[in-house]
């Protein structure tokens, strides 16, 4: 195991160190984790609290509605980047729809990662399995608290996010309805 791991981080250096595209990402995402506060993404994540904390600490600022208040913070506050979302699913939920929303989405997202995991250990059904097992993965990759992401509501991206659930939610149904 630990040899197959080696051998997987060997050859994801050999692609990156062959490829002075994946070379540039690697060194700008470096660049951006030690520079956090002054990248664009750090930037967009202080906007984005700037909006939920003056704008709409209960409700947000409605959804969508970032890229629009967002040139206003740009203005009365220290902040040097705008985007149309904030790139981060929680930073997004939690601007656009305040901690109310933000609440409800995370009482949501546990309620999924629960039932694939109940799923998971309490069937004998290898296709539940698998298929759990699937979008629980998904899941967790399209969740990451700290990702950059695409937006969540609005964006080509968002149909992935949306797969992973409505899978996870399929899944949950099947389960549900099973007698064991």
């Amino acid at each position: 195991m630990l040899a197959a791991i080696l051998i997987n981080f060997c050859l994801f250096c050999a692609v990156i160190y062959n490829s002075s595209f994946l070379m540039q990402r690697s060194a700008d995402f470096i660049n951006d984790i030690t520079n956090f506060g002054d990248s664009p993404y750090g930037q967009l994540a202080k906007a984005s609290l700037i909006a939920w904390y003056d704008y709409g600490f209960f409700t947000g600022v409605g959804v969508g509605q970032f890229r629009n208040i967002c040139p206003i913070i740009m203005l009365s506050y220290d902040v040097t980047y705008c985007d149309l979302h904030s790139h981060n699913i929680y930073l997004e939920v939690l601007s656009e729809t305040g901690i109310i929303g933000l609440g409800i989405f995370i009482m949501f997202v546990f309620y999924c990662l629960h039932s694939l995991v109940r799923a998971i250990i309490f069937t004998t059904d290898l296709q539940i399995i698998s298929l759990s097992s699937f979008s629980l993965a998904s899941l967790f990759v399209v969740l990451l608290p700290f990702s950059i992401t695409m937006s969540f509501f609005d964006n080509w991206a968002g149909v992935l996010n949306w797969f992973s659930i409505s899978l996870s939610m399929s899944i949950i149904k099947l389960h549900s309805t099973r007698k064991y």
